[in-house]
């Protein structure tokens, strides 16, 4: 890879790894580059020009060069350091299930521009409005979903279409929803109200700016804990994760 084009490299840092006494490897999204590891030497050390540009979650520009096994940085500059995520356990749980979910479903350097910007809306949103935090977290996954090529259906029943049933049921193997007539048998579900079901819909079409305002209409009439699984599940089932290590987190902040 030409050196100019590891220059001005715009990227969220997902993950930090303490390595030996001074140093740390960072795992960073990028819209170009995709999912790298970076070496951040002496990162640790008193006075360090890198303690400052490489904590977790920060928005960054780095100017690296290429290694063996990691980039490493020349110099660089912070962009936002996205502090209040630390500001609450939910918020550090949320974090930390975000990070380990884009690590465990991206591969090394596969570009990820819709992931990224997913990734800086996602932060922005839950930054301007902690309410908003449950509902954006679903957004992201069916957004993150879609991305993927795992776009759920959820207008309505898959095989008649009807929309306008008081119930339906979300099956996950067949990403979409079922009416009540039309209920394929012997496979589980969620079962979601139309105003559910609306809900769920607007979250996965529209800005994440806009969900955050439907979000007030809709949470006194949704089961929030209820789309959370729903939205997860279908993402390991298609990821084919059997579990994350923070998902027992979500369900002690009452996610789940």
């Amino acid at each position: 890879m030409a050196t100019n084009k590891l220059n001005d490299i715009e990227g969220i840092i997902i993950k930090e790894i303490k390595y030996r006494n001074t140093s740390k490897i960072l795992k960073m999204i990028t819209p170009d580059l995709g999912k790298i590891s970076i070496m951040a030497q002496a990162a640790y050390r008193n006075n360090s020009p890198l303690s400052s540009i490489t904590g977790n979650y920060s928005r960054v520009r780095y100017n690296l060069s290429r290694g063996k096994n990691f980039y490493y940085i020349k110099d660089g500059i912070l962009e936002e350091n996205n502090f209040f995520l630390s500001k609450s356990m939910e918020l550090l749980v949320i974090s930390g299930f975000i990070s380990e979910f884009i690590d465990r479903t991206t591969t090394d350097e596969s570009p990820e521009r819709d992931i990224y910007f997913l990734l800086i809306s996602f932060l922005k949103e839950i930054k301007k409005n902690n309410q908003f935090c449950r509902a954006a977290l679903i957004a992201f996954l069916l957004k993150y979903s879609s991305f993927a090529g795992f776009k759920p259906r959820l207008r309505g029943c898959k095989i008649c279409k009807d929309t306008n049933k008081d119930l339906f049921n979300f099956i996950i193997d067949e990403g979409g929803t079922f009416c009540m007539d039309c209920i394929i048998s012997g496979r589980d579900a969620y079962t979601l109200s139309r105003d559910e079901l609306i809900f769920l819909d607007r979250l996965l079409h529209l800005p994440m700016k806009v969900s955050a305002e439907n979000f007030r209409d809709y949470s006194d009439r949704a089961d929030m804990k209820k789309m959370m699984s729903l939205a997860l599940d279908y993402n390991l089932y298609n990821f084919e994760i059997e579990d994350l290590r923070i998902t027992k987190w979500l369900d002690r902040i009452d996610f789940i």
